[in-house]
């Protein structure tokens, strides 16, 4: 199943990225073209009206990784 992540920041001219997996807090993401990493910071999620139909749209709020 694909997610749709909205990222609250955007990054470069990134504002929306689909990923077939999920992607939690605390994870460090690397953009294709970004020589920055960014690990998430807080996670929304919009659930469906329909509790039985997955979720699918996620809202992360990022910051610059500095390990």
């Amino acid at each position: 199943m694909k997610v749709n992540y909205t990222l609250k920041n955007p990054v470069g001219n990134r504002r929306y990225f689909m990923f077939e997996g999920i992607v939690n807090l605390s994870d460090i993401l690397k953009f294709a073209g970004v020589d920055q990493q960014y690990i998430v910071t807080k996670k929304i999620l919009s659930v469906p009206f329909d509790i039985e139909e997955p979720i699918t749209d996620v809202m992360l709020e990022t910051e610059v990784y500095k390990p």
